[in-house]
């Protein structure tokens, strides 16, 4: 569970809406149980706000003046949103929800630099590469595409696999009662 809440972390780091929406959509669906206070995530009003943002997230970081993703407020929400979506998804005790929010918050400071430091290094290389332009998309914006491919598949990966991880769990303690 713990390498889940990281995980999860690293996602916000790249999309910061993203685990915290599709952590909000399985918890609504009935597939994650979220914990205490973090159930109001499950409502539907929580859901379409979060997709809502996610969204707007995936369009405003293709426009050429969205901000760095590791000035004081992008980092901020990227740690907030690491550390719920890393609290939500570490099930159990008022301990573990604590190392999850933590494991969450270090995972998204982790993939926010890795990703800032990936995307500009492949954007600066392609840039400076004369075929690199896709008819009229220069590589600035494909690289986004596809560090928004990467951040929405692997917020799915690791959601689904706590999800399963947490219902394993529960069987294996039914089990030995």
């Amino acid at each position: 569970m713990k390498l889940h809440s990281f995980w999860a972390g690293f996602f916000s780091g790249l999309r910061s809406g993203t685990p915290l929406a599709l952590t909000a959509r399985a918890a609504n669906q009935g597939v994650l149980d979220l914990p205490g206070p973090l159930r109001l995530l499950a409502s539907d009003r929580s859901l379409q706000l979060l997709r809502f943002a996610s969204s707007f997230e995936f369009v405003a970081d293709k426009l050429p003046f969205a901000p760095s993703r590791l000035e004081h407020g992008g980092l901020a929400a990227r740690v907030l949103a690491g550390g719920v979506t890393g609290a939500g998804l570490s099930a159990g005790t008022k301990q573990e929800l604590a190392q999850g929010a933590l494991l969450g918050a270090a995972g998204a400071v982790a993939g926010s630099v890795l990703g800032y430091q990936a995307r500009t290094r492949l954007v600066d290389v392609l840039e400076a590469t004369p075929r690199a332009r896709i008819g009229p998309i220069a590589p600035r914006t494909y690289i986004a595409f596809i560090e928004d491919a990467i951040a929405l598949a692997g917020s799915a990966w690791v959601v689904k696999a706590a999800a399963g991880a947490r219902a394993e769990t529960m069987r294996d303690t039914v089990m030995s009662h």
